[in-house]
């Protein structure tokens, strides 16, 4: 991974650690793991079975129709986020 990505990525998470949700996000390594931030363990891994599914709105006659969806996505619980 690019160093000075992963230092940037450090630097976000440690400024905005103390703030709300709306904040917490995750950064992927090119396998797919997640980027842990300093300190962080991973608690608990689910099986790759979590669904997501993203379109955008009818509404939304700005752009060209997009959906995306995914069924085996994994969720991570971890002691910071």
């Amino acid at each position: 991974m690019d160093q000075a990505l992963a230092e940037q990525h450090q630097w976000t998470i440690l400024r905005y650690s103390r703030s709300n949700d709306e904040d917490s996000w995750v950064m992927l390594t090119r396998d797919g793991e997640i980027v842990p931030i300093p300190g962080e363990k991973i608690l608990h891994t689910s099986r790759p079975r979590v669904s997501l599914e993203i379109t955008t709105p009818r509404e939304l006659n700005i752009a060209n129709p997009y959906t995306l969806k995914v069924d085996n996505g994994i969720a991570y619980i971890t002691n910071e986020r």
